[in-house]
């Protein structure tokens, strides 16, 4: 299966900031976890839309060893979505069974960053996905 030892983790808000090209990992092991992931033999693609443009390539590696991260070389930065086992991403919504986001939980969703988040919003927003689940569980086993 193409993508089986890959693992696609974003950028911006997920390794450093979001904006521009610029300060630390947002966590302490974030190198280490990379180097693990490469020494067990991990593709690690580095996916960003800021590598449509080659000049933020070479800045987003210039980052990473900056920032005392020497296995640069290994790691693919690219703005094309890989075939990935694993997508790292602090914007993803994840689909369950193939089922997107309605317009209210699409409205409803805050980043883990975004401090401005409504928590009511977050709240109504995971009863709706806990309502969808157990629909769902309810369809399987019938009611036990």
């Amino acid at each position: 299966m193409k993508g089986e030892n890959t693992i696609d983790i974003d950028f911006g808000g997920t390794i450093c900031a979001h904006g521009d090209i610029a300060g630390k990992p947002l966590a302490d092991d974030t190198f280490a976890k990379l180097e693990s992931y490469l020494d067990a033999g991990i593709l690690v693609v580095i996916h960003t839309s800021k590598a449509a443009k080659p000049e933020n390539v070479e800045e987003i590696i210039q980052w990473f060893e900056d920032n005392g991260f020497d296995r640069v070389d290994e790691l693919i930065i690219t703005a094309v979505k890989p075939h990935a086992h694993m997508v790292v991403d602090d914007l993803a919504y994840r689909s369950e069974d193939g089922n997107l986001p309605t317009v209210e939980e699409f409205r409803a969703f805050r980043p883990w960053w975004d401090k401005s988040r409504d928590d009511k919003a977050d709240d109504e927003a995971k009863n709706q996905v806990i309502e969808r689940l157990n629909n769902l569980t309810q369809n399987l086993w019938g009611d036990k």
